[in-house]
């Protein structure tokens, strides 16, 4: 008899430990992707979208991450950068965005900007780095 209850519990606790692992990896599936939109978005300064994505209920009901790397490292910060989207680095940075980050292969957004013939993305950037560093002194 008891040897069925302690049956029954390994089973059920088997049963709850999948329900978590499945639950875990569908909301990280869905975060990874509302981040990968952002980069998307940011990368073609998509600026409507870019504001959908890291409005306040996005953020809630879909996870967004200003800070999301996809892949190779990529952040939306960086895809907009390099690709010269002022605009977008502006909306970027007044979310949060992470200016000292750096993808995979060690660029940063000012790298990214100065690689992809955007000078004025890179000060944005730069611009930030340094309010943030005498904020913090």
């Amino acid at each position: 008899m008891i040897s069925l209850k302690v049956s029954r519990l390994r089973k059920h606790s088997l049963m709850l430990g999948i329900l978590v692992v499945l639950t875990c990896v569908l909301a990280s599936t869905r975060a990874n992707a509302q981040g990968d939109d952002l980069i998307v978005a940011s990368r073609d300064g998509d600026l409507t979208r870019v504001n959908e994505l890291l409005s306040v209920k996005a953020q809630i009901t879909q996870g967004t991450n200003v800070n999301a790397k996809g892949t190779k490292g990529i952040t939306a910060l960086i895809a907009a950068a390099y690709n010269g989207h002022f605009d977008v680095v502006q909306v970027l940075l007044a979310k949060g965005a992470e200016v000292d980050d750096s993808a995979d292969n060690g660029w940063t957004p000012l790298i990214a900007a100065s690689a992809g013939g955007a000078p004025r993305c890179g000060a944005g950037a730069a611009r930030q780095e340094a309010q943030c560093q005498c904020e913090s002194e």
